[in-house]
C-alpha cells in the first residue's frame, strides 16, 4: 500500500462479456495510483450491485485490501412478475412484483398516474380485486440516492361474466352481431361432421353446455362440440352457453344442409369426416377477381374470402362434369387465394401428437419449380403447414412451437393436369 497522503482510486466493472481477461462473466478490479490491489474479482453469476469502495478480506494485511462492491442508481429493471398487461376475476387478487438491480431503493406504485397510498414495496397487491379496478394501468417508480427508474405499464383487464372472445364458425355475413347473436355458418353436406368451438374470458372456472334445436346435448359441455354425420333432417339450430358465478353468455348459429355429391372422389373425402370440405366452386366469375365472395366450408361452415381468384374453371373431373375448380395466380398483386379461414386448430400439449392430414385436387404448371402455396395455414415463410411445390416436387412441410421446419417431398410435382397433391403429419410436439 502507498504511504499516507492523496491518492488515486480506480474502481472498474466490466459488464460487456468480452473483457479483458476473456471470460463472459462480469469482472471488477480495483486499482491505486496506476497499481492493482489483490487480484481480479470474477463474478461467477451477475447479481444486483449493491456498493461502490474497498472492502478489506484479511484484517491484518494491507495486502488483503481489494475491489469488492459497486453501488449504482437503479439501473437494470427485470422482469420478476411485472406484467404488461394482466386478466384477473373480480373478488379475488392481483399480485404484480418488480425487481430491480439497485442499493436500498424505494417504490412507489401509480394508478393511472396517480400514487396508490400505502402502495410502497415491491409487489402491488390488490384483493380483493373490485369491477372498479377494470381498464387501469399500474406502475412503479424505484428511487434511491443516486436516482430513479420507471417501471413498465401493466394494464389490468377484470373478468366477471364470460364474454366471448371467439367462436367458430365465424359469421362473415353476420358480423355485427358475433359472439352473442345468431352466427349464419353456412351450408354443410349431410354426412359432413360440423366442428363448433367457442373460447370465452370471465371469472374461473367457466363451464359449457352445448344445444341442438335449444335441447341440452349430455355430455357436450366442453369448449368444441362435433355434430356427427349430420342428415337433412338434422337440428338446424346450435347454441353455446358459457356460464361461471357472475353470469352467463350464449352464442348460436343456424345451419342448413344440402344433398352430398354422388362422385367418388366427394363422397371418399366426406367418409373421413374432414374438419373443412371446401369444394371451390362457386360462380358465376365477374372478371374482377372476385373479391369478398365467401369459400364455403361444406364440412364445419368455417367459410373463407377470395381474392383475386378466377371462377368456372373446367376439367376437374370427368366423374362431376358439372363441377368447375377456382384458378388462382392470375393477379400478382395482392395474393390470390381463399383466405381468412379461421377456427381449425392443430395445437396439441407439449409431448403429445397432432395428428391431420390435407387433400387437395390441383391444376398446376409443369414449369413451377417453387412456391405456389396450395394449401397453407399461415404465409410468408412462417406457415405453421404448407402443401407447396419445392426443386419442381410437391412438398408437405410442417414447423414445430420453436418454428422448425419439419418437410416431405414427393418424387414427381406439377405435370400440367389434374392431380391430387396430399399429405399428413404425425409430429411430435407440434404446437400451432
Amino acid at each position: 500500500m502507498p504511504a499516507a497522503g492523496n491518492h488515486v482510486l480506480q474502481v472498474i466493472l466490466d459488464t460487456t462479456g468480452t473483457n479483458f481477461i476473456g471470460t463472459t462473466n462480469w469482472v471488477g478490479t480495483s486499482f491505486v495510483d496506476g497499481k492493482q490491489l489483490g487480484t481480479n474479482w470474477v463474478f461467477t453469476s451477475n447479481p444486483p450491485i449493491g456498493a461502490a469502495g474497498l472492502g478489506q478480506t484479511i484484517l491484518s494485511s494491507s495486502t488483503g485490501i481489494q475491489y469488492v462492491y459497486l453501488r449504482f442508481p437503479p439501473h437494470r429493471l427485470s422482469s420478476g412478475n411485472n406484467r404488461f398487461s394482466a386478466g384477473v376475476s373480480v373478488g379475488t387478487a392481483f399480485t404484480n412484483t418488480v425487481v430491480v438491480a439497485a442499493a436500498k431503493p424505494s417504490y412507489q406504485w401509480f394508478d393511472n398516474g396517480l400514487p396508490i397510498n400505502g402502495a410502497t414495496n415491491a409487489s402491488l397487491i390488490l384483493n380483493p380485486v373490485a369491477t372498479s379496478d377494470a381498464g387501469a394501468d399500474y406502475y412503479v417508480v424505484i428511487t434511491n440516492s443516486f436516482g430513479s427508474i420507471t417501471s413498465a405499464v401493466a394494464s389490468l383487464t377484470v373478468y366477471t361474466n364470460p364474454v366471448f372472445s371467439a367462436a367458430y364458425p365465424t359469421a362473415y355475413t353476420n358480423p355485427i352481431t358475433l359472439f352473442g347473436g345468431t352466427n349464419d355458418s353456412g351450408t354443410n353436406y349431410a354426412g359432413s361432421s360440423p366442428m363448433l368451438s367457442v373460447s370465452a374470458l370471465g371469472g374461473q372456472p367457466i363451464t359449457y353446455q352445448w344445444l341442438t334445436n335449444g335441447v341440452a346435448v349430455g355430455g357436450a359441455t366442453g369448449a368444441s362440440y362435433r355434430f356427427t354425420n349430420c342428415q337433412l333432417s338434422s337440428p338446424a339450430n346450435f347454441a353455446c352457453i358459457a356460464s361461471n358465478s357472475y353470469g352467463r353468455a350464449t352464442n348460436a348459429w343456424s345451419m342448413s344442409y344440402v344433398h352430398a355429391p354422388t362422385a367418388p372422389y366427394p363422397q371418399t373425402v366426406l367418409a373421413f369426416q374432414p374438419l373443412g370440405y371446401w369444394r371451390l366452386n362457386e360462380g358465376p366469375d365477374d372478371s374482377a377477381g372476385d373479391n369478398g365472395v365467401l369459400a364455403l366450408d361444406y364440412g364445419s361452415g368455417n367459410n373463407g374470402i377470395y381474392t383475386n381468384a378466377v371462377f368456372g374453371v373446367t376439367g376437374y373431373s370427368l366423374n362431376e362434369p358439372g363441377i368447375t375448380g377456382v384458378y388462382f395466380s392470375s393477379f400478382a398483386n395482392p395474393d390470390s387465394d381463399a383466405f381468412n379461414i379461421q377456427g381449425v386448430g392443430f395445437g396439441a400439449p407439449a409431448g403429445s401428437n397432432a395428428i391431420f392430414s390435407v387433400t387437395t385436387w390441383a391444376l398446376g404448371f409443369a414449369s413451377q419449380t417453387s412456391g405456389a402455396g396450395i394449401l397453407a395455414k399461415g404465409y410468408g415463410g412462417a406457415e405453421q403447414f404448407v402443401l407447396d411445390v419445392f426443386g419442381g416436387k410437391y412438398r408437405f412441410a410442417v414447423r414445430d412451437a420453436a418454428g422448425n421446419l419439419y418437410s416431405a417431398t414427393a418424387t414427381a410435382g406439377p405435370s400440367g393436369g389434374w392431380e391430387v397433391p396430399s399429405s399428413g403429419c404425425a409430429m411430435k410436439s407440434i404446437v400451432m
